[in-house]
């Protein structure tokens, strides 16, 4: 796996629109579970289109995952300064290890089609606070980098037309002690990890 600098300096000025160019690439900070928690996730998710009735696919295992901050959609020559920006923006986070943990699902029902059924969570401090450090790291980097301030800790399941309402299940959790930055091919489904930093207070 090609690892990015992340002491690197960000790239120099960014042109503000993408001309005739079509995104390619998709570019988000998330963590990922460990294998237990993989496992679990995916009899969670099996347990619910059995009892549901539900005939959308479970994500792939290695897509599990919580996304900290999408930075955008982004054509194929623009996609790598971004990445280097986000990285060494992503150098400059200090914070310690924590538990993720999981325990309820619910659709995510403003999309009248294909809503997520998503994994969440009643508490998720650490994880709030982990979003605030990064997306202050990630402010002033240019405007082609989003930084969300609303933040609502989940993990996508699946996409089903059916809308499940809240219910708790059995809790799911697992030690977080890295964020990534991924990169996504648009309609090929492949993530790239492109920079780990661990979590070290």
């Amino acid at each position: 796996m090609r690892r990015m600098d992340p002491s690197a300096s960000p790239s120099g000025q960014l042109g503000l629109g993408f001309g005739e160019s079509k995104p390619s690439d998709r570019l988000f900070f998330a963590l990922f579970p460990d294998s237990a928690a993989v496992a679990r996730i995916e009899a969670l998710a099996g347990r619910l289109r059995f009892e549901h009735g539900l005939r959308a696919k479970t994500l792939r295992a290695d897509h599990f995952h919580v996304t900290l901050h999408f930075l955008g959609d982004y054509p194929q020559d623009l996609w790598r300064p971004i990445a280097e920006r986000a990285a060494h923006a992503a150098s400059r986070v200090r914070a310690s290890p924590f538990d993720v943990r999981f325990d309820y699902v619910a659709s995510f029902a403003s999309r009248r089609q294909d809503a997520p059924l998503v994994f969440r969570t009643e508490t998720g401090e650490a994880l709030r606070e982990l979003h605030t450090m990064l997306g202050e790291a990630l402010c002033g980097l240019g405007s082609l980098i989003r930084v969300a301030h609303g933040f609502e800790p989940h993990l996508t399941l699946m996409y089903d037309e059916q809308i499940l309402p809240w219910q708790p299940v059995d809790p799911i959790s697992w030690r977080a002690d890295e964020f990534v930055l991924v990169r996504s091919s648009i309609g090929k489904g492949e993530y790239e990890p492109l920079g780990r930093w661990p979590l070290r207070g």
